[in-house]
This record gives C-alpha cells, sequence and structure tokens, in this order.
C-alpha cells in the first residue's frame, strides 16, 4: 500500500501548500475501493495478456493447449469483473 493511500485511509491529506488536511471517509473509501477495482482489473489483464502471448508463442503442438489456457484467463478476468460489479451494485 502506497503512503499516500495510507494518509487517505487515516482520514489525513495534504494540500496544495502541503497543510495537513481532513478529507472525508466516504471520499476516501470510495478512493480506495476503486483503486482496489482497479489493480483487480489490472492483474486479471495481465494473466490473459499471458495466455494470449503463450498462444502466440505456441508450437503447433501446444497449440491447443495454449488456447484453452487463454480460454480460461478470459473466464477469470470476467468472472473477477462480474464480481466487481455486483459487489458495488450490492454495496
Amino acid at each position: 500500500m502506497s503512503e499516500a493511500l495510507k494518509a487517505l485511509l487515516n482520514y489525513e491529506q495534504a494540500d496544495e501548500e502541503g497543510v495537513m488536511v481532513l478529507a472525508s471517509r466516504e471520499a476516501i473509501h470510495v478512493v480506495s475501493s476503486e483503486l482496489d477495482t482497479a489493480l483487480t482489473r489490472i492483474r486479471e489483464l495481465e494473466r490473459v495478456l499471458k495466455a494470449a502471448r503463450d498462444v502466440l508463442e505456441a508450437s503447433e503442438s501446444e497449440w491447443e493447449d495454449a488456447v484453452i489456457g487463454l480460454d480460461l484467463a478470459v473466464m477469470r478476468h470476467d468472472a473477477a469483473l462480474s464480481s466487481k460489479d455486483q459487489e458495488k451494485t450490492n454495496g
């Protein structure tokens, strides 16, 4: 966790002049949640891209397994997005 996020989660923030000010709890938690969602999506996309690279680098005999791996990575990515979207709707 970055020092900036730690400060925000402690409800502190420096303004443009470096003066420490309080930040609203709600705003901080919204930003924290959005950051968590973005990082989850990035990790899932990294898995999809790795699987896609594996398909491109696969020899003919490995191609079928590589495509299956890509399909699984895409399904996991879609499931993660659905889960996060559902959490937003419910939370």
